[in-house]
């Protein structure tokens, strides 16, 4: 298991202690002040193209709230497969998550589905891919409220997508793809505070 200090997580308000990572697929540098996806041998093959893929696990759980991340990309070729994102509701690898992406496929900002046996499915996607510049940070940020998700770049709400269905898992994380480097910082994972109810016993007054 890998430590970085780069990153907060709220719990009911409190500190959830250190942040750790596992890199679950592809080549991952972990550094206190960034998370630096590099590649790897294995491919992947999605949208008619074969690239490195990168998967990378947090200790954050997320079931409603936000989860952000900023990312830069140190080159965005065109013609080539590049992504870096956040990986929701994640339980295992071959079970149903959501990953909320810059650059996957043609597209700047897009929301997928992982369906085991079928693979990465679009639910929506906006923006030209020309829109992302290499060595430019952008912040990205996904709010989850039931099976609603909501993404922001840069504070400015892209996309808004209601799942397929709810989320198996609660463990949030990183995914990037591609044969240049990405880099993560300042990840962060805010949930929702529970709401308390309280039940009084009703009593009528006597006349």
């Amino acid at each position: 298991m890998l430590t970085n200090g780069n990153g907060k997580h709220t719990a009911t308000g409190e500190e959830a202690g250190p942040l750790h990572w596992v890199p679950l697929q592809g080549d991952w540098e972990f550094t206190p002040e960034q998370i630096r996806f590099q590649g790897g041998s294995e491919r992947f093959q999605a949208h008619g193209r074969t690239f490195p893929l990168g998967l990378a696990l947090s200790n954050r759980t997320l079931q409603s709230g936000r989860c952000r991340v900023s990312i830069q990309f140190s080159e965005t070729p065109a013609g080539s497969h590049f992504t870096g994102g956040l990986l929701l509701g994640f339980r295992s690898s071959d079970r149903y998550n959501v990953q909320v992406q810059l650059g996957a496929g043609q597209a700047a900002y897009s929301v997928t589905e992982f369906i085991a046996g079928f693979g990465w499915r679009p639910l929506q996607v906006a923006g030209p891919l020309t829109a992302l510049r290499p060595d430019q940070r952008y912040l990205l940020e996904s709010e989850i409220v039931g099976q609603q998700v909501r993404i922001k770049v840069d504070g400015v709400r892209v996309l808004e997508v209601l799942l397929s269905r709810p989320l198996e898992g609660k463990q949030a994380g990183l995914i990037a793809a591609g044969e240049h480097g990405v880099i993560f910082r300042d990840f962060e994972v805010l949930p929702d505070r529970p709401r308390i109810f309280v039940a009084m016993q009703y009593c009528s007054g006597s006349a």
